[in-house]
């Protein structure tokens, strides 16, 4: 979160995603240590969902994470 309000200012489009730890990244939005996604969503910007394999079963991860996304606003 440190490096994201340094460089938010410098982005055209960002790339949203959530994980655990150093290494555990992907994981469905809401289900890592991101629990706050408000700020990323009010930039006037692209943004990109990264989901581990959410294009499986029709994009169905993508369309949950779309979910828990306007269901935080």
């Amino acid at each position: 979160m440190d490096w994201f309000g340094r460089l938010k200012d410098y982005s055209s489009h960002i790339h949203i995603a959530d994980g655990i730890g150093v290494d555990g990244e992907g994981l469905q939005l809401g289900e890592g240590q991101i629990k706050n996604y408000k700020q990323f969503m009010g930039m006037d910007c692209m943004k990109v969902l990264e989901v581990w394999q959410g294009h499986h079963n029709h994009g169905n991860g993508f369309i949950k994470a779309i979910r828990y996304l306007y269901n935080e606003e």
